[in-house]
């Protein structure tokens, strides 16, 4: 059975002129500028405290007075909730607002890493555990902080804007290891002694 199917279909124009989109106004540029900005920060700050277990290692082995094997755990334990959540925080950022994921998840993140400071030497499972509720504040940031890029930029421009802000991984390292060498170098020079 075939179906005849006319050589002319008529084409149907719509009668009123485009109109300017809300992503093409300034207002809405100066938004999502000021929102660029603020994500690029917390991804900056987000990989400079990623790094920077593995540039004081040696100091958490000493106060911890913990053997290489279980300073391997710390990175281990973040690495771990980090992927074990990743995809539920990218479940609800589809479902959920992105802006309260990210406010609890970078609240939640600074908070355990501020705890974590303030561990004593002797509660080396402690410092752990922070380690681990770390890389869930990090998952949660990390699989929503790019859709909201995407949503906000279109087509060469969400490209550019993506690029710039994964630049923070690298950068955050960087940063990260400059900070420690003039921490370090002022401690050493201050006759407190190698600490970091």
């Amino acid at each position: 059975m075939s179906v005849d199917i006319p050589d002319t279909i008529a084409v149907i124009i719509p009668d009123s002129q485009p109109t300017l989109t809300r992503s093409s106004s300034r207002g809405n540029r100066y938004k999502n500028g000021i929102t660029m900005v603020v994500l690029f920060f917390i991804n900056l700050l987000n990989y400079m405290d990623r790094f920077s277990i593995a540039g004081v290692l040696k100091s958490i082995e000493n106060d911890f007075h913990i053997s290489d094997t279980k300073s391997g755990l710390l990175q281990t334990v973040f690495v771990c909730s980090y992927m074990a959540l990743a995809p539920l925080f990218g479940y609800l950022g589809d479902r959920y607002s992105r802006k309260a994921l990210i406010i609890a998840g970078v609240t939640f993140w600074s908070v355990t890493t501020l705890a974590g400071s303030f561990v004593p030497n002797d509660l080396f499972v402690v410092f752990l555990i922070l380690r681990g509720l770390v890389g869930i504040g990090e998952a949660s940031y990390s699989c929503v902080a790019p859709t909201i890029i995407a949503d906000m930029y279109k087509h060469d421009m969400r490209t550019l804007m993506l690029a710039i802000f994964n630049i923070a991984i690298p950068l955050g390292g960087s940063v990260n290891d400059f900070n420690l060498s003039i921490i370090s170098n002022r401690l050493l020079c201050s006759g407190l002694g190698y600490i970091v």
